[in-house]
C-alpha cells in the first residue's frame, strides 16, 4: 500500500507537465501576407510562408511554372476584391496540391492547362486534355 502512495503524487506530475508540453506537427509556421507587386516571384515567395496571401492592388500574373503547395503547408490565396487573375496561358497548371491545403478565393484562375490520357476527365485529381477558365 505504501508503495502506491509515494507513486500517486509523482504519475500525477507527470501527466500535469504532459498536459502543457507543446505537441510537435508536421505543419510549417504561417505568415499573413499582403501583396502590392504583380508578379509571379512576388505569388512564389509569399505561398512558400504559408498563411493567408492577400492581393492589396489589382494584379494578373502570368505563370511560367505550375505552383506546388507541399505536405505540412496550408495557404489560402485570396484576391481581396481586387480583380486578380492568374493566368496559365495555356502553358502550365496553376495549382498542384501535393500534401498540402490550398483554398482559393475571390481570384479569376484563366487558362490552366492540364495535360493527360486522351478521353479522361479533366477534374480536380484526374488527368484532362482542356485549359480552363474560371472565377472563384
Amino acid at each position: 500500500m505504501r508503495v502506491r502512495a509515494r507513486l500517486w503524487p509523482t504519475a500525477a506530475v507527470a501527466l500535469l507537465v504532459g498536459a502543457f508540453v507543446p505537441l510537435a506537427t508536421s505543419q510549417r509556421a504561417a505568415a499573413d501576407t499582403t501583396l502590392t507587386t504583380c508578379d509571379e516571384a512576388s505569388l512564389r515567395a509569399a505561398v512558400q510562408q504559408g498563411g493567408v496571401v492577400r492581393y492589396g492592388v489589382p494584379c494578373m500574373v502570368n505563370l511560367t511554372q505550375t505552383i506546388t503547395i507541399p505536405a505540412g503547408l496550408d495557404v489560402t490565396i485570396d484576391g481581396n476584391g481586387q480583380g486578380v487573375q492568374l493566368n496559365g496561358q495555356q502553358l502550365v497548371r496553376h495549382f498542384e496540391v501535393d500534401g498540402g491545403h490550398l483554398t482559393v478565393a475571390r481570384l479569376a484562375l484563366q487558362w490552366g492547362k492540364v495535360t493527360g490520357t486522351n478521353g479522361t476527365a479533366g477534374g480536380a485529381g484526374a488527368n484532362g486534355t482542356a485549359g480552363a477558365t474560371g472565377t472563384l
